[in-house]
């Protein structure tokens, strides 16, 4: 699928890696329903772990990131996490500063992708 590497390239741009993709109702495919054009990404990089373990380990439970794409006939939907309701439980300096700078990446590979 075009959309998948072009996300993995996004992401490589910006410092991640593809780290697995997970096709949605495979199980349905295989006995005979139609492939509901779902796929989840998850893109990673070990900094982001090294950062997470330092500032709050429960962090940790983010990564790797999910981006999401969705086929809908000729129009590829995508999107990622909402990071905001980790900054709300967390709302300490550090912490709401390492998660807006994942934000600014996800951000960034979003952005990427889609001015492909």
């Amino acid at each position: 699928m075009d959309a998948i590497n072009g996300v993995t390239a996004a992401a490589q741009n910006n410092g991640y890696e593809l780290v697995k993709v997970q096709p949605i109702d495979q199980a349905l495919v295989k006995r005979g329903y139609p492939d509901p054009g779902v796929r989840i990404l998850f893109i990673g990089k070990s900094s982001a772990m090294d950062q997470a373990m330092k500032t709050n380990p429960k962090l940790l439970s983010v990564l790797p990131f999910r981006i999401t794409l969705v086929v809908e006939g000729n129009e590829i939907k995508v999107s990622s996490d909402d990071l905001e309701a980790w900054k709300e439980m967390f709302p300490d300096p550090e912490t709401t500063r390492l998660i807006e700078s994942w934000q600014s990446d996800l951000k960034t590979i979003l952005g990427e992708f889609s001015k492909r």
